[in-house]
C-alpha cells in the first residue's frame, strides 16, 4: 500500500517575531501532546515559500504524475509521499496581492493551463515557466465553518476558475483541472480545497521536533525554544501533529 500522511498539522500558533541577535524564544501554549510538535522559523522573504498542496476532500496531494520532466505533463493527485514531486515553490507575483507561479521542486515546471483555455475542464499541466497569466494563481481564502488557516482555493488569473479534482474523486491518480469557482463560503466538496502545509525540509526553515517518546499522550512542562536564523523579522509557525 502507498504511504498516507496523517490527518495532519492542526496549527496553533503563527506569529511574526523580532529577532534579537538572530534570536528568538518559543513559548508553547500547551502542554500535552498526542504525537509531537513542531515549530518552524520562516526567514524574511519576498512572500515565496514552499509547500505541499492537499486536497481536503481525499487528503492526497497535489502530484507531478510519474515523476514527469517534459512539458505537457497533466497533473493528479496521489497519496502523500514527501517526494519532490509532491514539492511546490509558490513564487511571488511583483504587484499582484496573494499570486503566484506555482514551480514543481522535482521538475523546475510551473502549473500552467493548457493552452491558456478558460474552459471548464482544461487540464492543469506543467509547462515551462514563461510568467504568462495562464501560469499565476491566487490563494483565495476558503470561510467555510471548520476550514483550517491554510486552506485554499488556487484560482487561475486569467480564467477566474480553480484548479479541481476532476468529478470530485477520492482515487489515487485522479487527474487535475480548471474548473468553476465553489463559493469560498460552501463548505462541500472540497476538491477545490488545498491545505498548504509547510514542508520541513526547506533549505531556510529550523525544525524543532519534540516528540514524545514514551507513549501515546503524556504531560510535558510548558516549553521554550531558542531559535536562530538570520534577518529580522521572521515567522514562526507551530504544529501540533497528531
Amino acid at each position: 500500500m502507498a504511504p498516507r500522511w496523517p490527518a495532519g498539522p492542526i496549527t496553533i500558533q503563527n506569529t511574526v517575531v523580532t529577532l534579537s541577535n538572530n534570536a528568538t524564544t518559543v513559548n508553547l501554549p500547551h502542554t500535552t501532546a498526542d504525537n509531537s510538535f513542531t515549530v518552524t522559523l520562516l526567514a524574511p522573504s519576498d512572500g515565496s515559500f514552499q509547500t505541499v498542496a492537499v486536497a481536503q476532500h481525499s487528503q492526497q496531494c497535489l502530484d507531478d504524475k510519474n515523476l514527469s520532466t517534459p512539458d505537457g505533463t497533466q497533473q493528479q493527485q496521489f497519496f502523500c509521499e514527501g517526494g519532490d514531486q509532491q514539492l511546490w515553490n509558490l513564487r511571488s507575483v511583483p504587484g499582484i496581492a496573494d499570486t503566484y507561479t506555482i514551480v514543481n521542486q522535482r521538475s523546475g515546471k510551473c502549473l500552467d493551463l493548457n493552452g491558456a483555455s478558460t474552459a471548464d475542464g482544461a487540464a492543469i499541466i506543467q509547462w515551462t515557466c514563461h510568467g504568462g497569466t495562464n501560469q499565476q494563481f491566487t490563494l483565495r481564502k476558503v470561510t467555510y465553518g471548520g476550514n483550517d488557516a491554510y486552506d485554499f482555493q488556487l484560482v487561475a488569473r486569467h480564467s477566474g476558475k480553480c484548479v479541481d479534482v476532476s468529478g470530485i474523486s477520492t482515487a489515487a491518480h485522479a487527474l487535475i483541472h480548471q474548473w468553476t469557482c465553489n463559493p469560498a463560503r460552501q463548505g462541500s466538496p472540497l476538491n477545490q480545497t488545498w491545505r498548504l502545509w509547510a514542508a520541513e525540509s526547506y533549505s531556510w526553515l529550523r525544525p524543532l521536533v519534540i516528540r514524545d517518546s514514551t507513549s501515546a499522550t503524556r504531560m510535558i512542562p510548558p516549553l521554550s525554544a531558542p531559535i536562530h536564523c538570520a534577518g529580522t523579522p521572521a515567522r514562526v509557525r507551530t504544529f501540533w501533529m497528531r
